[in-house]
């Protein structure tokens, strides 16, 4: 699972700030506050937009996906004294943790 993203992009893009700015709108984050999720159109422009996709499938493709989990930690602790805590795997769920600044450094358009 080493290895770095090729950096062959089959579509031309560049990393357009200016229109992620215009796009990210007082009314859309206002939206996200209420709702809770907010859809964004044509965010990144189809190039770049190409760009991440194409990362996201080569990260899949090095199995850098692991199943989503969920942990809910219990008020009671267990017989030993400890905190107990139950974990849930959520089925047909995966996601990559882009925290890990090493496996960032793997996709330069996720690490933008």
């Amino acid at each position: 699972m080493s290895g770095k993203f090729p950096g062959e992009y089959k579509e031309p893009f560049t990393r357009d700030y200016e229109r992620l700015h215009r796009k990210v709108t007082k009314e859309a984050c206002e939206q996200l506050d209420e709702k809770g999720y907010v859809v964004i159109d044509e965010c990144f422009g189809h190039g770049w937009a190409s760009a991440l996709l194409e990362e996201m499938r080569w990260l899949n493709d090095q199995n850098h996906f692991k199943p989503n989990k969920t942990q809910f930690a219990l008020t009671q602790k267990g017989t030993d004294g400890k905190p107990q805590a139950f974990h849930f795997v959520k089925p047909h769920i995966f996601e990559v943790d882009l925290h890990d600044a090493s496996l960032r450094t793997k996709v330069p358009e996720l690490d933008a």
